[in-house]
């Protein structure tokens, strides 16, 4: 599953290649969802593919936030997401965005605090952002919001 092999990302393990799949099939599944008007429940977003799919896209939170976003050179963001799918991305840039497991001590320079399944639903452009709460650099915080939409 380490070898390299083509995936709709570029080049990766076929591991990643799957989680992409796990991604892709859980995404069109809350789209289904929404077209039927049964919403997935608490239980069902905090299973494991949920958990894979926050993976995948919390994996490309570092292209969004230092490119997309245009945090500047030596921004801490942190990106908490609540409800179910709750937990925090955090994107150092340093030449370019990166995710890290801590900020090493420091506080993040801009903070952007929503719901983790709405989190999803702007990240795959099926939702306009709302109910998002900023702190710090609300001006960087404001526009990361603006390109959180970067599913293809």
């Amino acid at each position: 599953m380490s070898g390299p092999t083509a995936t709709p990302v570029g080049p990766d393990s076929y591991g990643r290649f799957m989680r992409v799949r796990i991604f892709d099939c859980w995404m069109h599944e809350l789209d289904i969802r929404d077209g039927v008007g049964l919403p997935a429940s608490d239980a069902e977003l905090a299973g494991p593919a949920a958990a894979l799919a926050l993976d995948e896209m919390s994996a490309a939170m570092g292209r969004v936030v230092g490119k997309l976003g245009g945090a500047p050179q030596g921004s801490r963001v942190a990106l908490e997401l609540t409800g179910p799918l709750a937990r925090t991305i955090r994107v150092t840039v340093d030449g370019r965005g990166r995710v890290v497991d801590d900020f090493g001590g420091e506080a993040p320079t801009a903070v952007i605090r929503m719901d983790g399944l709405a989190f999803t639903r702007v990240a795959g452009g099926r939702a306009a952002p709302d109910g998002v709460e900023l702190d710090g650099d609300r001006d960087v915080a404001t526009r990361i919001v603006q390109h959180l939409n970067y599913v293809i």
